[in-house]
C-alpha cells in the first residue's frame, strides 16, 4: 500500500479522534445497547487505522531494504565493471601488453614447469624430469655420456674420444590450449581470471605429460616419449615381483628408480595387489589420468618404472599467450579468445635401461 502524506495524516487524525471519544464513553460507563454499538464502531475504526499504519511502515522498510540491496549490488557491479579488459592477467601478463592475434611471451615470475604443474591439476612429471630451459624456438640439449674411470698406467693411451659430451640441436612441438569467454564476464567478474589461468595451465600440463610419455607431432615437428625410447618387457601381470625386477634393472644401469607411472586404475591395482609391508619398498606411484577429451594419458596394461632424473627434456622457459577479439569468429559472438602455449622437445634418456616399460600380455 502506498499512501500520500496527507492520506496518512487523515488516518492518524481519525484514530486520535476515535481514541478520545472511546475514552469519554468508557469514563461515563457503557450501559445501553446504543453505547455498546458505538464502542464496537470506535474499536473497529481504531483497528483499521492501526492496520493501515502497520502496512505502510512494513512497505517502507521493504522499500528501504530493496534500495539498500540495489545500492550494494550497484557498488559491486560498478567496481567490477570499471576494470578495463587490458588489466586482466594471464600467466602474470596483462592483456594490454599483447597485440590482437599475435603470440606473446608471458612474463610470469614462475618457471614454466612450476606453472604447468597447476598445483597438481596439470603436469605430474615435468617437475620430476631433468628439464632444460631454452629461450628461442629451438635449442640444444646437453647429454652426458656414461664413462668409466680407470687406473691409468704411465704412458698408457687415453681414450678421450670414447667419452664425448654432446649437445645436439633439437626442435620442439607447440603444446597449446584455448578457451573463450564473454567480454563482460571477463571484465565484470574478477574470479574468472583465476579460472582462465588454471584451465590453461592444467590443460597444457596434462598434454605435456602425454607428450613426455607417448611423444607426438604438431604436423611440423615430431617428438618421441619414454615409451619409444625406454626398454620394454612383456609380463604376465603387474605385481611386486615384476616391479622389483624393473627397479633392479634400473639400478644395474647405474640409475635410481624414482617413480612408477601408470593409469589411475593400474595404480589402484598395484595398491590392492602388493602387500602393505612391501608397498613402501617401491618407488613413488604416479597416476596419469586421461586428457579431458578422453585421450589416454598412458595406454592400458602399461606401467613405466623410471629414473626420472635420467629423463631429459628441453622446455621453453617462457610460456606464450594469445588474445583475440577481432577475429571473425570472436567478433561475431562478442567473446574474447585466449590461448596459452609451451614448447617442448623429445625426451632424451641418459640410458635406455633407466626407463623400464612393463606391458601385460
Amino acid at each position: 500500500m502506498t499512501l500520500r502524506v496527507d492520506e496518512l495524516s487523515a488516518y492518524l487524525a481519525a484514530r486520535s479522534k476515535a481514541l478520545r471519544e472511546l475514552a469519554k464513553l468508557e469514563s461515563r460507563g457503557i450501559h445501553s445497547d446504543a453505547e455498546k454499538a458505538r464502542e464496537t464502531d470506535l474499536l473497529a475504526e481504531i483497528k483499521r487505522a492501526d492496520d493501515v499504519m502497520r502496512t505502510a511502515v512494513t512497505d517502507a522498510v521493504m522499500i528501504e531494504d530493496q534500495r539498500t540491496n540495489q545500492a550494494v549490488w550497484a557498488r559491486s557491479t560498478d567496481s567490477y565493471a570499471n576494470r578495463p579488459r587490458g588489466s586482466v592477467r594471464i600467466f602474470d601478463t596483462s592483456l594490454s601488453q599483447t597485440r590482437d592475434g599475435d603470440w606473446f611471451d608471458a612474463v610470469t615470475s614462475q618457471y614454466a614447469p612450476v606453472t604447468l604443474s597447476a598445483a597438481g591439476k596439470g603436469s605430474r612429471l615435468i617437475q620430476k624430469v631433468a628439464a632444460f630451459p631454452f629461450s628461442r624456438q629451438r635449442g640444444f640439449l646437453p647429454i652426458a655420456p656414461k664413462a668409466t674411470a680407470v687406473l691409468q698406467a704411465r704412458n698408457e693411451a687415453a681414450a678421450f674420444i670414447a667419452n664425448q659430451v654432446t649437445a645436439p640441436a633439437f626442435e620442439a612441438v607447440k603444446v597449446s590450449a584455448m578457451v573463450s569467454i564473454d567480454k563482460d564476464t571477463l571484465t565484470d567478474i574478477p574470479p574468472t581470471e583465476a579460472a582462465l589461468n588454471t584451465t590453461l595451465a592444467a590443460a597444457i600440463g596434462a598434454r605435456l605429460d602425454h607428450v613426455l610419455i607417448q611423444g607426438g607431432t604438431d604436423g611440423d615437428v615430431t617428438v618421441t616419449g619414454m615409451l619409444a625410447d625406454g626398454k620394454t618387457t612383456a609380463v604376465p601381470e603387474i605385481g611386486f615381483d615384476q616391479l622389483a625386477d624393473a627397479v633392479a634393472r634400473i639400478e644395474d644401469s647405474g640409475g635410481t628408480a624414482e617413480a612408477i607411472i601408470a593409469r589411475p586404475s593400474e595404480i589402484a591395482g598395484i595398491r590392492k595387489k602388493v602387500d602393505g609391508n612391501k608397498l613402501d619398498k617401491l618407488p613413488e606411484l604416479i597416476s596419469i589420468p586421461d586428457l579431458a577429451d578422453g585421450t589416454p594419458g598412458i595406454p592400458t596394461g602399461t606401467v613405466i618404472v623410471a629414473d626420472l632424473a635420467s629423463v631429459a627434456v628441453a622446455i621453453r622457459k617462457s610460456l606464450e599467450i594469445l588474445k583475440t577479439e577481432n577475429s571473425p569468429e570472436a567478433f561475431r559472438v562478442d567473446r574474447v579468445f585466449i590461448a596459452g602455449r609451451c614448447r617442448v622437445s623429445s625426451v632424451v634418456l641418459a640410458d635406455a635401461a633407466r626407463v623400464q616399460i612393463l606391458k601385460v600380455g
